[in-house]
């Protein structure tokens, strides 16, 4: 039956583990079967529940800021692997009075499209300690209606962000 569209092949019976799929890897289509899928799945689920106990989407990802001048504000770049699989970061004021830049990472990467994060600052936030969440270079934070980034400068503020794909929108913020 080759060239015939999916909904004109005939029903698969109840699968038995050794059908034959296909996948592409690096560009060539190659075959695996029901098995092997099932394998790495299960596999996938028990090394992340041995890493990842309890409900870890609760558990926020620290950052510690210090600021300077804001024409010299350090930036922290909330990318890699440690905020990767983050949807909460606890953001903590060490230091005197300034300014610190935290960047959003890519918007349109595979891994922050249609990803929210939320950013929860500490007590040692003030008019004189802030934070400005930022989007990286050439991207948005609310079609640029904050083109220079979320200012964040009051203690226990938060902020929710949501990639669409393309840019980073500000669905929610507590002052």
């Amino acid at each position: 039956m080759p060239n015939l569209p999916i909904s004109q092949l005939p029903q698969s019976t109840d699968l038995q583990g050794d059908e034959l799929f296909a996948d592409v890897q690096n560009g060539v289509t190659k075959y695996t079967t029901l098995d092997q899928v099932n394998n790495y799945v299960t596999s996938s689920i028990n090394n992340y529940n041995q890493t990842n106990t309890g409900n870890t989407y609760l558990v926020p990802t620290p950052l510690t800021v210090t600021g300077s001048a804001p024409s010299t504000a350090p930036e922290y770049y909330v990318t890699g692997s440690e905020y990767e699989n983050t949807s909460i970061i606890a953001v903590d004021w060490q230091g005197g009075n300034g300014t610190a830049h935290i960047i959003l990472p890519d918007a349109t990467s595979a891994t922050s499209t249609y990803r929210s994060v939320r950013f929860v600052m500490n007590s040692g936030f003030t008019a004189n300690t802030k934070a400005i969440l930022m989007a990286p270079t050439g991207q948005f934070l609310d079609n640029d209606e904050h083109p220079d980034g979320y200012t964040l400068d009051k203690p226990y503020e938060g902020i929710m962000v949501w990639s669409d794909g393309t840019k980073w929108i500000r669905l929610q913020t507590k002052a």
